[in-house]
């Protein structure tokens, strides 16, 4: 029987905003047969233990999905200003075979016109490191009339907010 080797180390110590508790990144690597896998890097934070430390801290440890979830509850109201506040001012939106939305002023401008009369489904998450891929249905108005789309997003996240998408959108 082969046995696996884990192998942890620390890579960095911050203090999170508004926090005396350090968050650090954790590196993984396995191996067995003394081959290294590449490593996982997740997301720590030391917390103390008194109940107002947990109860109030939670902000710092929401996964991307939850950030996700939380500027889309603003998306679908249509309230694109709380939608920008989840994004970082350089912000960088790639339609493939399309186009690239660089900046959070340009991306005001582009999601005001591009997502008018939309909606949209969220059907799977995979989420590793600082990246989220949502797989989903959307339907978007071109040419005056809505069209059904199937979409792969691979978001990624940079302390807490969204810092860019790759969007590979088709036609159903």
């Amino acid at each position: 029987m082969k046995k696996a080797v884990l192998i942890f180390g620390l890579i960095s110590s911050i203090p999170l905003k508004g926090s005396t508790s350090p968050q650090f990144d954790l590196a993984y690597n396995s191996h067995s047969n003394g081959c290294l896998s590449p490593p996982m890097v997740y997301k720590c934070k030391l917390l103390d233990s008194s109940p107002d430390s947990l109860n109030n801290d939670k902000s710092d440890l929401m996964t991307n999905q939850e950030i996700l979830s939380k500027a889309n509850i603003a998306f679908r109201k249509g309230d694109f200003e709380a939608f920008l506040t989840f994004c970082t001012d350089d912000t960088e939106w790639v339609y493939v075979g399309d186009q690239t939305v660089t900046g959070k002023e340009k991306l005001r401008e582009y999601i005001k016109t591009a997502y008018q009369e939309s909606t949209f489904t969220e059907e799977k998450f995979i989420e590793q490191g600082h990246f989220l891929t949502v797989l989903g249905k959307i339907k978007l108005k071109k040419d005056g009339k809505l069209i059904n789309y199937s979409y792969c997003d691979v978001w990624e996240f940079r302390d807490g907010k969204i810092a860019g998408l790759k969007a590979f959108v088709i036609a159903d």
